[in-house]
């Protein structure tokens, strides 16, 4: 079962947020919405503080 871990990271509106890899680096990607073309990957790599 997963555990639910703090990482001092804000939420922001329209990203979704995931956690990669052993080193628990967590990265954003820009949620789809309707109506508009496709681009390339937008995942982000974010500087959460780990606690």
């Amino acid at each position: 079962m997963a555990e639910k871990v703090k990482a001092g990271e804000k939420r922001q509106s329209g990203w979704l947020y995931f956690v990669k890899g052993d080193s628990l680096e967590i990265w954003k990607a820009k949620m789809a919405r309707g109506g508009k073309k496709k681009s390339r990957s937008t995942a982000k790599k974010t500087k959460a503080r780990r606690r």
